[in-house]
């Protein structure tokens, strides 16, 4: 194989590999991929008429057709530039081009260059995980597929209720258990914790995309399970997740029984008129799916839900049995780690727009672009400004106002208190809404967080609000 023939040969390979990232033709694949997913959502949305179906799948094949054409033009082009290094050596007299045609085509060459491209792949993925937490280009794909709409999510659950009838059957519908909160306030440390007791069945990072089909999912991705090694979660807040963490994914099904709930500027707040029986029927089944999966049905589904401190009026009514946990912080500190977040995700959906996609279709709408508050009374944000520290606060105050004026059906959690005094207070909070701790040493889960909030930021009618709701709440906290 002769050496010249073989530079250019690998010269070629380097620089369509450069022109396909520079040109991003995955891009043009995955937004094929989408618009296809589209239109496959839409024959199986059946909250769509079949006029509505033949618009949107027409809408979609168009678009796939012009994906298709922009992807082979680019990828002509790619193939084009690749010709440069083998024009450049003939006309050189380097090498000819039959000779370097004669080496790109040779097995040997083809082995070598794929066997040196898998430690390559990996290396530039594991510099991508750690430039952030985004699925790669086949996720993205697949999780696209399963939200390409809210009837195809409804018939994946009847496909999992199908397949595995018996399963969900014999687990018993035992109470419910509820984590609710606005994000930062520990409600994810606590879900961790309990998460180590054998009787609590959560859902968990390995959910996705296909998160109202756990069973049928759980069966289908198996042979392909990945290990879970853990890494930082896009919080950057020093909890670590892998594919068997415990996740919020419920807020999906919340979304496809009452989306009219989702306005674009907030999120209105549930009352116990809005029950619906079927809703209910469909949580409960869910509940058992989860928990058939992860305790062979003998154990109890946790939820931890940030969207349901929206809910605190519906879910006792919804869920009688229910217990309905809500941990509560500093607020000065806690305001200042939502506008810590809020900044910290605007950064993340403006470099990576997926994440902002990923987001909405989980109904996480916490931060960020997607920024939608929970319309509280008192809390008016069109006349308050995300960027500054007293909206936070504010949002805080209308928020566990709320809290307070339902607190007698909830159990009160003091995220500081827990977090000095771990070892007697998880205990208590297991016992409190049945759950046994056993031997199980769950106190390792807290720790103290060192004050980071300028509390001078802060308006001082605003300070002294919060501080009369937040000692209300702490009165009412399960201590050890």
């Amino acid at each position: 194989m002769p050496f010249a023939a073989l530079a250019a040969a690998l010269l070629s390979v380097v620089v369509v590999v450069i022109a396909f990232r520079r040109l991003d033709v995955a891009r043009h694949i995955a937004t094929g991929m989408e618009q296809a997913n589209t239109g496959i959502g839409a024959m199986f949305d059946s909250t769509l008429d079949d006029a509505e179906k033949e618009v949107r799948i027409r809408k979609a094949g168009l678009g796939l057709l012009g994906k298709l054409v922009l992807t082979l033009w680019w990828t002509a082009v790619c193939v084009l530039i690749a010709a440069i290094p083998l024009t450049l050596a003939h006309l050189t007299g380097v090498a000819t081009a039959a000779e370097v045609l004669a080496v790109m085509f040779d097995w040997r060459f083809i082995v070598g260059v794929t066997l040196a491209a898998i430690p390559a792949v990996a290396i530039m993925k594991r510099r991508g995980d750690r430039a952030n937490a985004t699925y790669s280009r086949a996720d993205q794909a697949l999780h696209r597929f399963a939200f390409s709409g809210t009837g195809f999510q409804q018939r994946l659950a009847d496909w999992d209720r199908r397949a595995f009838p018996g399963r969900i059957e014999a687990v018993e519908d035992r109470a419910p258990i509820f984590i609710a909160g606005l994000p930062r306030a520990g409600t994810t440390v606590l879900l961790n914790a309990l998460h180590d007791l054998p009787q609590v069945a959560t859902h968990r990072y390995r959910d996705m995309p296909f998160v109202t089909a756990p069973l049928l999912w759980d069966h289908v991705s198996r042979p392909f399970r990945l290990s879970s090694e853990t890494r930082q979660r896009a919080h950057g807040d020093g909890i670590y997740v892998g594919f068997d963490s415990p996740e919020a994914f419920e807020e999906v099904l919340w979304k496809m029984f009452w989306p009219e709930k989702y306005n674009p500027e907030r999120i209105a707040l549930w009352q116990s008129e809005d029950g619906n029986e079927d809703a209910e029927a469909f949580f409960r089944e869910h509940f058992r799916k989860i928990v058939a999966l992860r305790t062979e049905g003998a154990g109890r589904y946790v939820s931890k839900n940030n969207g349901n401190i929206g809910r605190l009026a519906l879910l006792p009514d919804m869920f009688p049995d229910s217990r309905i946990v809500v941990p509560v912080r500093d607020p000065l500190e806690h305001a200042a780690s939502l506008q810590r977040q809020h900044e910290n995700f605007l950064r993340q959906q403006d470099d990576d727009p997926f994440v902002e996609r990923y987001m909405s279709d989980i109904g996480h709408y916490e931060f960020g672009h997607l920024h939608r508050p929970f319309a509280f009374d008192g809390f008016a944000p069109d006349s308050l400004d995300p960027s500054q520290p007293d909206y936070w606060l504010h949002y805080w105050i209308a928020a566990y106002s709320d809290v307070l004026q339902k607190v007698d059906r909830l159990d009160i959690v003091d995220s500081d208190h827990l977090s000095r005094h771990a070892a007697r207070d998880i205990v208590a909070i297991c016992l409190r809404i049945g759950l046994e701790p056993g031997e199980a040493n769950l106190a390792h889960h807290f720790r103290p967080i060192a004050p980071r909030a300028d509390r001078d930021s802060y308006s001082p009618g605003l300070r002294a609000r919060a501080s009369e709701v937040h000692e209300q709440l702490q009165a009412q906290a399960i201590r050890g």
